[in-house]
């Protein structure tokens, strides 16, 4: 069994590197050569990237970062979270998201926040167990005037949200200290059960340009 005090920090460019295969599973549009570049430029606005290593190979990465919001307070969010697709059905998601959460708390955060495309019901699944719900919808709009002008080089690396691109599901999870009455029932927000239904293909418009946002919170009562 694959333990959470395996993971570790990509601090060097050694290290960002050895992520790059499995990174490139999750996002494809990376070109290698900018991958380091990219990393290193978001370590700088507080990007964290974090890896298991398993005989010597990187098998699965995360990477986080934690920002502030007047809606939810001290957030952690999780950018990417990927395992290799050879070593997938075997945990290793699991112990990466358990030891982000554990950081989160560490950290003081409030909750933690992810997006997620409706297409990947294996990675709903996961998160769901670990205590995730959907909270909302997530809207994006490329700049792409503006982002070809300050960037062109790189231009081709920015996803827009397209009629033909797979709407993402924001996930969250507070992990602050529970509160007298669950916020997620108290404010009506779905069930667990509603959840997993609102969760399959059928229920998904993966056309849409809409993003579902997903919650949970750590408290007693669920």
């Amino acid at each position: 069994m694959i333990q959470e005090h395996l993971v570790q920090q990509a601090r060097s460019v050694e290290q960002i590197e050895a992520c790059y295969n499995v990174m490139r599973q999750l996002r494809p549009h990376l070109e290698e050569k900018l991958f380091v570049e990219q990393v290193k430029r978001q370590q700088i606005q507080g990007y964290q990237l974090v890896y298991l290593e398993i005989d010597g190979e990187v098998r699965a990465c995360a990477g986080f970062r934690i920002l502030e919001f007047l809606a939810w307070g001290k957030v952690l969010y999780i950018d990417d979270l990927v395992t290799d697709s050879a070593m997938r059905k075997n945990g290793l998601a699991s112990v990466l998201l358990k030891w982000v959460l554990e950081q989160a708390k560490a950290m003081q955060c409030d909750q933690v926040h992810l997006d997620s495309g409706p297409q990947r019901h294996d990675a709903h699944r996961l998160y769901l167990n670990h205590g995730f719900t959907i909270i909302g919808y997530h809207f994006a709009k490329e700049v792409e005037a503006v982002a070809k002008l300050l960037c062109p080089e790189k231009s081709k690396i920015l996803k827009p949200v397209t009629s033909s691109s797979k709407a993402a599901h924001p996930f969250a999870t507070k992990v602050a200290s529970p509160a007298p009455h669950c916020p997620v029932r108290c404010q009506g927000s779905f069930t667990h059960s509603a959840l997993r239904r609102f969760a399959e293909p059928s229920r998904v418009s993966v056309a849409s340009k809409e993003r579902f946002c997903w919650a949970n919170e750590f408290c007693n009562c669920l």
